[in-house]
């Protein structure tokens, strides 16, 4: 059998024993626990789509529909029994103001809506999915205007306040008009605000989230998965009596859940290995315990499905994960120090409590075990830390108060953090810096040798140059005297 098949063939063993070992313990706490589901997107795909907004009412119907509007608002108030002095005057003389109101604005926003158009381009989409879709529902506006002056001849045929206010139908007629004259132009203005507020989204090459629903409409996104797509905007375009944008959209076709196993930390240390988008996770119904690396450089995926590669624990490490072994975790695992958040929200709705200086009550009364535990409550649970507080309402899937403690000792504990102090120095430990310091040393050793090697050859120098002067000195008294005995036998 090959080293691989062997190492598969134990760790399956493991997985099988540690279903028996692992249940059993569910009732107490040690290095890892369920926080959350990870979603994890195994199959893809990516498709090019050209959105289309389109105007199908021209300015001119628009400003024809909101004048017979205004003149409506003028009518409302010429009526006779609105007139100068009378209750209903004082009452509802301005009760179509802010139907008005709305509708000045609307006028100013169709104008601008125009903006995002461009007469003399004729665009072609690049895609072959094309969702097109109208920009103002022109309906809502033209079947407005005629409702409303269907309900504005049941306002006359009356001329005193008296006669209006006896007659029942007449006075609920006049109610509703209001209500609807200000209703209906209300939402005229909010969805020209929605279209033009969307349209501004597009065009910063960002896709609204209000757009979504009617995207998954096109019938070349149907299927699972919406709820995890990622659309990217390529490009947008104004075009004549519309606006294109091309999208990029990532649908995943095929999803893994798995859950998000939690470090649990110890005096500030915990397992080393989870980061940002780095997980500690096993799947369901299993004890094999991995760790993954959710990084991803592709824009057809989601934050929320990411791919995810494996990351090797060590062999005998993922093993006492595995069986829940502290022994084990302890001389083969690796732990970092790290800040806790001081509550989290576990999958079964414990609320994990872990961090130093924390007060934490239950319906007032103080819980004074030593962190890190797990609390499950029917009541409610304040957690109070120098800085902040987080309240936990009662939870009515818990019948009673029921605390999970760690089974790691004291003397656990203090190896974690032994463990963590050489392990964090591993893993910042960097060769070159090392390298770079010792150079510095050396020549910090190295400087005055050379300063005291380069004053001794100056010594030497200025000794040798003194010796050279004196041996030419005497040299030439000998010479004087050899001359001097030299002339003095010649003259003999």
């Amino acid at each position: 059998m090959t080293l691989e098949g062997e190492m598969t063939l134990r760790l399956l063993t493991f997985a099988f024993i540690g279903i028996f070992v692992i249940f059993p313990c569910i009732n107490s706490l040690t290095f890892l626990a369920e926080k959350s589901a990870l979603h994890i997107e195994t199959k893809g795909k990516g498709l090019r789509v050209s959105v289309k907004a389109k105007i199908d009412i021209t300015l001119l119907k628009v400003r024809t529909n909101f004048q017979t509007l205004e003149d409506m608002g003028g009518f409302f108030k010429a009526l006779p029994y609105l007139k100068e002095g009378s209750t209903l005057k004082t009452k509802f003389g301005n009760a179509l103001e802010p139907g008005l109101n709305h509708l000045k604005s609307s006028e100013k926003l169709y104008t601008h809506l125009f903006s995002f158009t461009e007469a003399s381009i004729e665009d072609v989409p690049k895609s072959s999915c094309i969702f097109e879709f109208n920009m103002i529902d022109s309906s809502t506006l033209i079947e407005g205007v005629k409702f409303l002056e269907a309900r504005s001849l049941e306002l006359s045929g009356i001329e005193a306040e008296n006669a209006l206010k006896a007659d029942k139908d007449k006075m609920e007629s006049f109610m509703s008009f209001i209500t609807a004259f200000n209703s209906i132009c209300a939402d005229w203005h909010n969805q020209m605000a929605t279209i033009i507020g969307e349209l501004d989204t597009l065009d910063g090459l960002q896709f609204p989230e209000s757009l979504k629903g009617k995207l998954e409409t096109a019938t070349c996104l149907t299927g699972n998965g919406h709820e995890f797509e990622q659309i990217t905007v390529l490009s947008t375009t104004p075009i004549k009596n519309g606006f294109l944008a091309e999208l990029d959209v990532g649908i995943p076709t095929s999803v893994k859940t798995m859950i998000h196993l939690t470090p649990i930390h110890y005096d500030g240390v915990r397992l080393m290995g989870e980061s940002d988008k780095i997980y500690f996770a096993k799947e369901k119904n299993t004890t094999v315990i991995k760790l993954l690396n959710c990084t991803n450089n592709l824009i057809w995926i989601n934050d929320r499905t990411p791919t995810c590669q494996e990351i090797p624990l060590p062999t005998i490490c993922q093993e006492g994960l595995m069986l829940d072994h502290i022994n084990k975790i302890l001389t083969s695992c690796p732990f970092t120090h790290s800040t806790p958040q001081i509550a989290i929200r576990l999958m079964d709705e414990g609320i994990l409590i872990q961090g130093n200086d924390l007060t934490v009550t239950e319906d007032g009364q103080a819980i004074m075990d030593d962190t890190p535990y797990i609390i499950y409550s029917d009541k409610t649970i304040i957690l109070r830390s120098k800085s902040h507080e987080m309240v936990f309402p009662s939870q009515t899937s818990t019948a009673s108060t029921t605390i999970v403690k760690s089974r790691l000792t004291a003397s656990d504990i203090l190896s974690m953090k032994n463990n963590a102090y050489w392990d964090d120095f591993k893993a910042s430990f960097n060769i070159y810096d090392y390298v770079e310091w010792l150079a510095i040393g050396i020549e910090l050793i190295l400087a005055p040798m050379a300063m005291y090697g380069m004053c001794l050859g100056l010594k030497n120098r200025v000794t040798q140059g003194k010796m050279q002067l004196q041996a030419q000195a005497k040299r030439r008294k000998r010479n004087q005297k050899e001359t001097k005995a030299l002339l003095k036998g010649s003259r003999v």
